[in-house]
């Protein structure tokens, strides 16, 4: 779904842009994509912080270097925060620190790696939320009651896209089924988001901190390099 916010953006400024996916790796005898959680993040982003540290390697320098990218996004749900250890600490805070929670842990894991050219994308809960801020108590009035006055504070989103109509994950009880080529195929996932991009960009502040930063590097044609969770 972030291509898609990618291209959308790009698309609305006249401007090209391309989304190289580094994780996670397609994997042709399922013709799935691997999962790729919270652990496989950290684990990518400590093997650049040791590479930096040991051997004074930019790991992820060459990473754009070789997909002749302009920066790199690592995207990363925060309804896991609570698994994330910071200074010997795991998350006790409110909904909304979730986000600083996982910005600190994903600096802490790439340690000098990181450079200008690493940016986070970091929904608050889940990346679904930015679908179903494009539903209201206007058009599904038995999903939304009554007006919402914080879509990211939302923390059944799957039980409310399921109660919309979404396909569910026969194997995960109560989680939506989440394929890659589902959510570009599917009118009401991607595609959606797209024809309400605007009321979900207004709705979701970091849908809109995204699309601040796309329009920032879309001056030129781009390439950026994606770790996806």
């Amino acid at each position: 779904m972030i291509e898609g916010v990618m291209k959308h953006v790009a698309s609305a400024h006249g401007k090209n842009i391309e989304a190289i996916l580094l994780e996670p790796q397609y994997d042709a005898t399922t013709g799935k994509h691997d999962k790729f959680g919270y652990t496989q993040i950290r684990a990518w982003c400590k093997k650049a912080s040791y590479l930096q540290q040991t051997q004074g390697r930019d790991w992820i320098g060459q990473q754009l270097a070789l997909s002749n990218a302009d920066l790199l996004l690592i995207h990363m749900d925060t309804d896991i925060a609570q698994n994330l250890e910071l200074n010997n600490s795991l998350f006790s805070g409110d909904f909304k620190s979730r986000k600083s929670w996982c910005n600190e842990s994903l600096n802490a894991w790439l340690g000098l790696a990181k450079g200008g050219d690493c940016y986070y994308v970091l929904p608050t809960w889940q990346i679904e939320s930015w679908i179903l801020a494009t539903y209201d108590e206007v058009n599904s009035p038995k999903v939304f009651p009554s007006a919402v006055a914080d879509y990211e504070s939302i923390q059944d989103v799957e039980t409310r896209l399921l109660s919309l109509g979404y396909k569910e994950d026969l194997q995960k009880n109560g989680r939506i089924y989440k394929e890659r080529s589902l959510y570009s195929k599917d009118p009401n996932y991607l595609q959606r988001l797209q024809n309400n991009f605007s009321i979900a960009a207004e709705r979701c502040d970091e849908l809109h901190d995204f699309q601040v930063l796309l329009t920032k590097v879309i001056n030129k044609d781009s390439h950026l390099c994606e770790n996806d969770i």
